[in-house]
C-alpha cells in the first residue's frame, strides 16, 4: 500500500511512513523555481510537527540544519540568497557569484562536504585555475573564503578552521589584459565607417554616442528622451539597462555605482548626433527609451551592440590582424553550419565544406574555422576607453574625468589610465624642458659697454 496523506490543519501534510509519520511544510520556490520543502519523520504527528518547526525556525535565524551533512555548495549559495534578500548585492552581483559558484563546482569541490575539505583539496584545486583571469581567481578565493569563515566561526562551529587561512593564493598564468583604445587613426576611420558604408546600422548612434561622451553602453541605453537638455547642452545619468539573476534584462533604476548618478556635458559632435537623432529617427515606445528594440519589444543590451561593434572591426579591418584556422573545440557550444565557413583538416590540408557533413552534431570540434586574431584585445566598452584616451590627451584633469566616466573613486580613473596619464605626462614634460633649453638664447647678456650716463 501507498503512504498516506493527511492534511494538517492547512499547516502542512502528514504522510505515513511504515509504523511512523513524517511532515512536510512547503515553504515557496527557490530562485530556480524548485520547491523548498521542510520534512522530518518521528513516532507521533506532533513530535514530527515539532521536529519540523524547529527547523524552520532554525532556517529564519540563518542556523543550517544538519550540519555534518553540509557541502562547500550549500553553504555559498545560502550566503548569496541571504545577501541578496537582504538587499546586500544586486542582480549583476548574484549572476557573477553565481557564475563562480559553477565554476567551483565544475572543478568538484562544491560536492565535497565541508568538513572533509583540506589544504590538498584546495592545492589541487586552484591548480587547475591558474589558466583562469587573476580577477577570476580572486572572486573564487574570496568566496571559498568567506563560506570556511563562516563554517569556522564560533556561531557554526561546522569545522575548527579556515583551511584558507595560511593557504598562499595562486597567481594566474594569463598576462593581465591592459585597457586597450583606438588609435586616432582607428577612431577616424570606424567614425567614417559608421557615417558610410554603415550609416543604416542599428546600433550607430549608440556607439557614436559612446565615443563622444564616454558613457557606458548600458547608460546609454536607458536614456530617456528627457534626459537629454539642449538647451543647457547636458545629459542627465541616472539609469541602466542590466540583467536580472535569470539573466532576463531589465531597466535597472539605480547606475553602477553611486557615482553613475551624474550630469554631464555634451561634446559639439554629441549635441549634434543627438539632434539628428531625435530629429529624424526617434520613435516613441511605451517605455520613453531613446533607443529601443522595436523588433523583439524589449531592451538594447551592451550584448547586442559589442557583437555589432566586434562585426564591424573585423569585417572593415579597423584594427591590424591576421586570420588563422582555429578547431572548432575553442566554441562553448555548437555554431549552425554555414556553407564554405568551416573546414575539415585531410592529409595536412584543410578542406571548406561545401555541405553539412554527417557528423556535425556529434563532432563539431573537429571542424575549424577562420578565427581573426587582433593586434590588440577589442570589445565595445574600448569605445568608453577612447573617449576618455583622448581627454586626457586634450589635458583633462582626472577629477573632473572621474566625474563624467562616473567612477566611484579618482583611483579607479588614475589606476585604468595610468599609462596614458604617464604617457601624456612625459609629453608635457618634454614641451617644458624645450622651452627651458631656449630661455638661454632669449635671456643672453650684451657685454657691449655702454655709453656714459646710459643706464
Amino acid at each position: 500500500m501507498g503512504n498516506k496523506k493527511v492534511r494538517g490543519n492547512g499547516e502542512g501534510s502528514y504522510f505515513k511512513v511504515g509504523n511512523k509519520w513524517r511532515y512536510q511544510v512547503t515553504l515557496g520556490k527557490d530562485t530556480e523555481g524548485k520547491l523548498i520543502r521542510v520534512s522530518a519523520v518521528s513516532d507521533t504527528k506532533a513530535k514530527a510537527k515539532a521536529a519540523v518547526d524547529r527547523k524552520i525556525k532554525e532556517r529564519e535565524k540563518g542556523l543550517l540544519p544538519d550540519k555534518e551533512n553540509l557541502t562547500v555548495h550549500d553553504i555559498i549559495k545560502m550566503q548569496i540568497e541571504d545577501d541578496y534578500s537582504s538587499n546586500i548585492i544586486r542582480d549583476n552581483t548574484y549572476r557573477r557569484r553565481m557564475d563562480t559558484l559553477k565554476r567551483i563546482d565544475a572543478e568538484g569541490l562544491g560536492g565535497l562536504l565541508v568538513k572533509n575539505v583540506d589544504e590538498t583539496h584546495l592545492k589541487r584545486f586552484f591548480q587547475n585555475f591558474t589558466g583562469y583571469s587573476n580577477s577570476v581567481i580572486d572572486k573564487t578565493y574570496d568566496a571559498l573564503n568567506k563560506c570556511f569563515k563562516y563554517c569556522s566561526g564560533r556561531k557554526h562551529r561546522i569545522i575548527e578552521y579556515n583551511p584558507l587561512e595560511d593557504f598562499v593564493k595562486p597567481k594566474s598564468s594569463r598576462k593581465d589584459r591592459k585597457v586597450t583604445a583606438f588609435t586616432v587613426d582607428e577612431e577616424l576611420r570606424f567614425i567614417e565607417i559608421l557615417n558610410g558604408e554603415e550609416q543604416n546600422n542599428r546600433y550607430r548612434y549608440q556607439m557614436l554616442l559612446m565615443l563622444y561622451t564616454g558613457m557606458r553602453m548600458g547608460e546609454i541605453n536607458a536614456l530617456s528622451i528627457r534626459d537629454i537638455n539642449f538647451t543647457f547642452k547636458t545629459i542627465n545619468i541616472h539609469r541602466t539597462i542590466t540583467k536580472d539573476r535569470h539573466d532576463k534584462p531589465i531597466l535597472n533604476d539605480q547606475p553602477k555605482t553611486d557615482a553613475g548618478n551624474r550630469t554631464i556635458k555634451m561634446t559639439n559632435e554629441a549635441f549634434n548626433l543627438l539632434q539628428d537623432y531625435i530629429n529624424n529617427h526617434y520613435k516613441e515606445n511605451s517605455e520613453q527609451l531613446l533607443f529601443y528594440d522595436f523588433r523583439k519589444k524589449s531592451y538594447i543590451t551592451t550584448n547586442q551592440v559589442n557583437a555589432s561593434f566586434k562585426r564591424l572591426v573585423e569585417r572593415y579591418e579597423v584594427i591590424p590582424g591576421k586570420k588563422a584556422l582555429t578547431s572548432l573545440s575553442v566554441k562553448r557550444k555548437r555554431p549552425a553550419f554555414k556553407k564554405y565557413t568551416f573546414y575539415k583538416k585531410q592529409d595536412g590540408f584543410f578542406k571548406a565544406m561545401a555541405k553539412e557533413p554527417r557528423d556535425w552534431n556529434t563532432k563539431w570540434q573537429q571542424y575549424y574555422f577562420y578565427k581573426f586574431i587582433p593586434e590588440k584585445d577589442f570589445s565595445q566598452h574600448m569605445m568608453r576607453h577612447t573617449f576618455a584616451t583622448r581627454a586626457i590627451e586634450a589635458g583633462i584633469s582626472p577629477k573632473v574625468l572621474q566625474h563624467i566616466l562616473g567612477h566611484s573613486d579618482i583611483s579607479i580613473t588614475l589606476d585604468t589610465y595610468t599609462d596614458v596619464f604617464d604617457r601624456f605626462e612625459n609629453e608635457q614634460l618634454d614641451l617644458i624642458n624645450n622651452y627651458m633649453k631656449s630661455l638661454p638664447d632669449k635671456n643672453k647678456v650684451d657685454n657691449t659697454p655702454c655709453a656714459v650716463g646710459v643706464q
